[in-house]
Protein backbone atom coordinates (compact mmCIF):
# COMPACT_ATOMS: atom_id res chain seq x y z
CA UNK A 1 0.00 0.00 0.00
CA UNK A 2 1.61 3.63 -0.88
CA UNK A 3 2.20 6.16 2.07
CA UNK A 4 3.65 9.82 2.35
CA UNK A 5 4.35 12.27 4.87
CA UNK A 6 4.00 15.56 5.08
CA UNK A 7 7.69 17.66 5.53
CA UNK A 8 9.16 18.44 8.27
CA UNK A 9 9.42 22.49 8.39
CA UNK A 10 11.24 22.72 11.79
CA UNK A 11 15.04 24.43 10.90
CA UNK A 12 14.09 25.86 7.59
CA UNK A 13 15.09 29.60 7.38
CA UNK A 14 14.98 30.13 4.13
CA UNK A 15 11.65 31.47 2.35
CA UNK A 16 12.86 29.44 -1.38
CA UNK A 17 13.13 26.19 1.82
CA UNK A 18 9.57 27.00 2.74
CA UNK A 19 8.36 27.30 -0.84
CA UNK A 20 9.70 23.98 -1.90
CA UNK A 21 8.18 22.14 1.78
CA UNK A 22 4.47 23.22 0.34
CA UNK A 23 4.89 22.92 -3.13
CA UNK A 24 6.19 19.17 -1.81
CA UNK A 25 3.30 18.98 0.55
CA UNK A 26 0.69 20.10 -2.25
CA UNK A 27 1.75 17.31 -4.97
CA UNK A 28 1.41 14.95 -1.98
CA UNK A 29 -1.94 16.13 -1.35
CA UNK A 30 -3.05 16.27 -5.10
CA UNK A 31 -1.75 12.62 -5.56
CA UNK A 32 -3.43 11.39 -2.45
CA UNK A 33 -6.79 13.45 -3.48
CA UNK A 34 -6.68 11.46 -7.17
CA UNK A 35 -5.50 7.85 -6.22
CA UNK A 36 -7.38 7.31 -2.70
CA UNK A 37 -10.28 5.14 -3.27
CA UNK A 38 -11.82 2.17 -1.10
CA UNK A 39 -9.52 -0.07 -2.29
CA UNK A 40 -6.95 1.50 -0.50
CA UNK A 41 -8.46 1.41 3.22
CA UNK A 42 -8.34 -1.03 5.17
CA UNK A 43 -9.75 0.43 8.25
CA UNK A 44 -12.09 3.06 8.88
CA UNK A 45 -12.43 4.07 12.60
CA UNK A 46 -15.00 7.24 13.87
CA UNK A 47 -14.75 7.49 17.39
CA UNK A 48 -17.98 8.89 18.89
CA UNK A 49 -19.19 10.29 22.39
CA UNK A 50 -19.09 8.27 25.47
CA UNK A 51 -16.75 5.36 24.14
CA UNK A 52 -18.93 4.85 20.59
CA UNK A 53 -17.69 4.18 17.82
CA UNK A 54 -18.44 3.20 14.36
CA UNK A 55 -15.58 0.95 12.50
CA UNK A 56 -15.61 -0.19 8.42
CA UNK A 57 -12.88 -2.61 7.57
CA UNK A 58 -12.32 -5.59 5.54
CA UNK A 59 -14.69 -7.55 8.38
CA UNK A 60 -17.71 -5.17 7.27
CA UNK A 61 -19.44 -2.73 9.51
CA UNK A 62 -19.23 -2.52 13.29
CA UNK A 63 -21.09 0.35 15.55
CA UNK A 64 -20.68 0.31 19.21
CA UNK A 65 -22.24 2.07 22.05
CA UNK A 66 -19.68 2.29 24.25
CA UNK A 67 -20.76 -0.62 26.70
CA UNK A 68 -21.93 -3.01 23.14
CA UNK A 69 -22.12 -3.84 19.73
CA UNK A 70 -25.19 -2.95 19.04
CA UNK A 71 -24.91 -3.40 14.81
CA UNK A 72 -23.12 -5.54 12.90
CA UNK A 73 -22.76 -6.94 8.99
CA UNK A 74 -20.23 -8.74 7.61
CA UNK A 75 -19.22 -9.35 4.54
CA UNK A 76 -21.20 -12.42 4.36
CA UNK A 77 -24.24 -10.42 3.99
CA UNK A 78 -25.53 -11.28 7.98
CA UNK A 79 -26.85 -8.21 10.04
CA UNK A 80 -27.19 -8.49 13.59
CA UNK A 81 -28.81 -6.13 15.65
CA UNK A 82 -28.95 -5.89 19.43
CA UNK A 83 -31.14 -3.26 21.58
CA UNK A 84 -32.75 -1.91 18.29
CA UNK A 85 -36.29 -1.28 17.31
CA UNK A 86 -37.40 -2.44 14.09
CA UNK A 87 -40.47 -1.42 12.92
CA UNK A 88 -42.59 -2.15 9.00
CA UNK A 89 -43.03 1.47 8.62
CA UNK A 90 -43.89 4.58 10.96
CA UNK A 91 -47.91 4.39 10.45
CA UNK A 92 -50.84 1.80 10.81
CA UNK A 93 -50.68 -1.14 10.16
CA UNK A 94 -47.27 -2.15 11.50
CA UNK A 95 -44.99 -4.80 12.83
CA UNK A 96 -42.83 -3.59 15.26
CA UNK A 97 -39.87 -5.41 17.67
CA UNK A 98 -38.87 -3.47 20.59
CA UNK A 99 -36.52 -4.79 23.70
CA UNK A 100 -37.70 -1.75 25.81
CA UNK A 101 -41.51 -2.60 25.74
CA UNK A 102 -43.42 -5.04 23.59
CA UNK A 103 -40.57 -7.66 22.56
CA UNK A 104 -42.66 -8.11 19.47
CA UNK A 105 -46.17 -6.29 18.27
CA UNK A 106 -48.70 -6.72 15.23
CA UNK A 107 -50.59 -3.17 15.60
CA UNK A 108 -54.02 -2.15 13.08
CA UNK A 109 -54.17 1.04 14.55
CA UNK A 110 -52.85 2.86 18.11
CA UNK A 111 -53.46 0.37 21.14
CA UNK A 112 -55.14 -2.24 19.02
CA UNK A 113 -52.90 -5.77 18.03
CA UNK A 114 -51.39 -8.56 19.20
CA UNK A 115 -47.86 -8.12 21.79
CA UNK A 116 -45.97 -10.75 22.75
CA UNK A 117 -44.10 -9.65 26.06
CA UNK A 118 -42.19 -10.98 29.03
CA UNK A 119 -43.98 -9.63 31.95
CA UNK A 120 -43.72 -9.69 35.74
CA UNK A 121 -40.63 -10.41 38.17
CA UNK A 122 -40.12 -14.25 36.97
CA UNK A 123 -40.15 -12.68 33.71
CA UNK A 124 -43.19 -14.95 32.04
CA UNK A 125 -43.80 -14.86 28.42
CA UNK A 126 -47.22 -13.33 27.61
CA UNK A 127 -49.13 -13.07 24.48
CA UNK A 128 -51.77 -10.60 24.91
CA UNK A 129 -54.35 -8.90 22.71
CA UNK A 130 -55.11 -5.47 23.34
CA UNK A 131 -58.02 -3.34 21.84
CA UNK A 132 -57.68 -0.04 23.78
CA UNK A 133 -58.34 -0.67 27.47
CA UNK A 134 -59.78 -4.13 26.80
CA UNK A 135 -57.04 -6.73 27.17
CA UNK A 136 -56.85 -10.80 27.23
CA UNK A 137 -53.84 -12.88 27.19
CA UNK A 138 -52.36 -16.29 27.66
CA UNK A 139 -49.28 -17.12 29.71
CA UNK A 140 -47.97 -20.34 31.46
CA UNK A 141 -47.12 -19.45 34.71
CA UNK A 142 -46.48 -22.98 36.56
CA UNK A 143 -46.65 -26.83 35.55
CA UNK A 144 -49.91 -26.40 38.60
CA UNK A 145 -51.14 -23.51 36.63
CA UNK A 146 -50.93 -24.48 32.89
CA UNK A 147 -52.28 -22.04 30.46
CA UNK A 148 -53.84 -19.45 31.88
CA UNK A 149 -55.99 -17.32 30.39
CA UNK A 150 -57.61 -13.47 32.08
CA UNK A 151 -59.03 -10.15 30.57
CA UNK A 152 -61.41 -7.76 31.60
CA UNK A 153 -63.93 -8.42 29.38
CA UNK A 154 -65.54 -11.28 28.02
CA UNK A 155 -64.62 -14.74 26.60
CA UNK A 156 -66.80 -16.37 24.18
CA UNK A 157 -66.66 -19.47 22.38
CA UNK A 158 -68.00 -20.64 19.16
CA UNK A 159 -68.03 -23.80 17.04
CA UNK A 160 -69.89 -26.83 15.83
CA UNK A 161 -69.05 -28.65 18.85
CA UNK A 162 -66.97 -27.90 22.16
CA UNK A 163 -65.50 -30.96 23.72
CA UNK A 164 -64.36 -30.29 27.26
CA UNK A 165 -62.47 -33.16 28.61
CA UNK A 166 -60.95 -33.25 32.24
CA UNK A 167 -59.49 -36.41 33.20
CA UNK A 168 -59.05 -35.88 36.47
CA UNK A 169 -62.09 -33.32 37.03
CA UNK A 170 -63.36 -29.75 35.58
CA UNK A 171 -64.30 -27.53 38.35
CA UNK A 172 -66.16 -24.28 38.24
CA UNK A 173 -66.57 -21.61 41.12
CA UNK A 174 -70.43 -22.25 41.86
CA UNK A 175 -72.97 -24.06 39.90
CA UNK A 176 -75.14 -20.77 40.64
CA UNK A 177 -72.53 -19.29 37.75
CA UNK A 178 -73.51 -21.58 35.09
CA UNK A 179 -76.30 -20.65 33.51
CA UNK A 180 -78.59 -21.13 30.69
CA UNK A 181 -78.39 -18.65 28.04
CA UNK A 182 -81.69 -18.79 27.03
CA UNK A 183 -83.52 -18.78 30.20
CA UNK A 184 -80.60 -17.42 32.37
CA UNK A 185 -81.60 -20.13 34.86
CA UNK A 186 -78.74 -21.91 36.73
CA UNK A 187 -77.81 -25.27 36.89
CA UNK A 188 -77.85 -24.48 41.36
CA UNK A 189 -82.12 -23.77 40.38
CA UNK A 190 -82.05 -26.44 37.73
CA UNK A 191 -80.42 -29.02 40.71
CA UNK A 192 -82.74 -27.38 43.58
CA UNK A 193 -85.78 -28.19 41.68
CA UNK A 194 -85.41 -31.61 40.99
CA UNK A 195 -83.97 -32.17 44.28
CA UNK A 196 -88.13 -30.59 45.60
CA UNK A 197 -89.68 -32.66 42.91
CA UNK A 198 -88.05 -35.78 44.29
CA UNK A 199 -88.84 -34.67 48.07
CA UNK A 200 -92.59 -34.07 47.11
CA UNK A 201 -93.18 -37.86 46.45
CA UNK A 202 -90.53 -39.20 48.73
CA UNK A 203 -91.82 -43.14 49.66
CA UNK A 204 -93.94 -45.43 48.24
CA UNK A 205 -95.76 -48.53 49.52
CA UNK A 206 -97.95 -51.55 48.67
CA UNK A 207 -100.94 -52.46 50.66
CA UNK A 208 -101.65 -56.16 49.78
CA UNK A 209 -105.04 -56.17 51.79
CA UNK A 210 -106.71 -53.09 50.24
CA UNK A 211 -104.08 -53.33 47.48
CA UNK A 212 -103.75 -49.85 47.33
CA UNK A 213 -100.17 -47.98 46.15
CA UNK A 214 -99.35 -45.36 48.53
CA UNK A 215 -97.67 -42.07 47.99
CA UNK A 216 -95.54 -40.48 51.05
CA UNK A 217 -94.39 -37.05 51.18
CA UNK A 218 -90.92 -36.96 53.34
CA UNK A 219 -93.03 -35.99 56.53
CA UNK A 220 -95.09 -38.80 56.35
CA UNK A 221 -98.01 -37.32 54.59
CA UNK A 222 -99.69 -39.23 52.39
CA UNK A 223 -99.94 -37.65 49.10
CA UNK A 224 -102.14 -39.59 46.66
CA UNK A 225 -102.80 -43.15 46.76
CA UNK A 226 -104.52 -45.80 43.48
CA UNK A 227 -105.53 -49.00 43.33
CA UNK A 228 -104.03 -51.88 41.65
CA UNK A 229 -106.67 -54.51 40.72
CA UNK A 230 -105.66 -57.98 41.30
Amino acid sequence: MAGFSFPNVNGMNSVEELKNAVGKMTKELSWLLNNLDWKNINELHIPLDNGASIILDNEGITINDGVNLTFTAGIDGKVVMTGALVRSKTDYPLIKMDPEGDLFGAYTAEGKGVEIRSVGTNELADFSFVNGSDYASMSLPSSSTGLYMNGNSNLTLEFMNIYLRGYNSIQVIDWAQLKNEQTGVSMANELHNKADVSEAGYNMTFDPTSRNLKLWSKDGNLLAQVNIPA
